[in-house]
């Protein structure tokens, strides 16, 4: 028992403390420098008013395009839920509804890339997007995500 004890603290012995010098474990001076990157100067040009309008104008097309979108919508999911089996006249008719709506959806998708071109237009010429003007984009993208959601929801209905 006694040679146990002795044997279990011959690897406590190699944790003991040795003699020499050791590394300073302080702060070096490289360490107490700031990383932080400095904000870029502030651009003094000034949005497009063009870029603006035509903003303006899409966001006002797709909205129409959006409530026609909608209008057909509920039509269509009426359709779809009454749909017989599939091959079936009503089945057909809601399909063709469908048709109709990725048709709009299309239209929403079409201003969403015209948008994103000329965005990418303005950030390449280094000038600045008012945040109106960038609200746009985010405002197409909803409609857009919304729509698919939609379209996923009768495609739904009609394979159940």
């Amino acid at each position: 028992m006694r040679m146990l004890i002795a044997l279990s603290l011959i690897p406590i012995s190699a944790c003991s403390p040795t003699t020499g010098a050791f590394p300073d474990l302080a702060v070096r001076p490289i360490e107490s420098r700031s990383d932080a990157v400095a904000a870029p100067p502030a651009s003094t040009a000034t949005p497009d008013p063009a870029m603006a309008a035509t903003a303006e104008a899409l966001s006002i097309e797709s909205a129409a395009y959006a409530a026609t979108f909608d209008e057909k919508l509920a039509k269509v999911q009426s359709r779809a839920r009454a749909a017989g089996p599939e091959g079936s006249e009503s089945w057909v008719a809601a399909q063709l509804g469908l048709t109709d709506l990725d048709r709009l959806r299309a239209r929403t998708v079409s201003d969403l890339a015209e948008f994103d071109r000329m965005l990418v237009a303005e950030y390449a010429a280094n000038r600045p997007v008012a945040p109106k003007t960038a609200a746009v984009a985010t405002e197409l993208q909803v409609r857009a995500d919304a729509q698919a959601r939609a379209i996923d929801g009768v495609k739904a209905l009609l394979t159940r």
